[in-house]
């Protein structure tokens, strides 16, 4: 399976197009992918790639919550 270029998470036509919701599905399949017995990727890469993931769409629900509060106060 092709690797992803280190830039691809966040770059041009990258995961920040994608909903919270969708970047922690994904960081739930690499995991679920990393300790599948019949995986034939690298393990660490996988884990990394679901870490790098779970920031982004943390980053992304944090945003959301802060663009709420920052309508209600105006």
């Amino acid at each position: 399976m092709a690797k992803v270029a280190q830039g691809r998470i966040s770059g041009l036509n990258g995961m920040d197009a994608h909903t919270s919701s969708e970047l922690f599905a994904w960081a739930d399949h690499s995991r679920a992918q990393a300790i599948h017995p019949d995986n034939t990727d690298d393990t660490k890469w996988l884990l990394r790639r679901a870490e790098r993931l779970t920031a982004l769409a943390k980053a992304k629900e944090k945003s959301r919550e802060h663009k709420q509060l920052q309508s209600r106060v105006m």
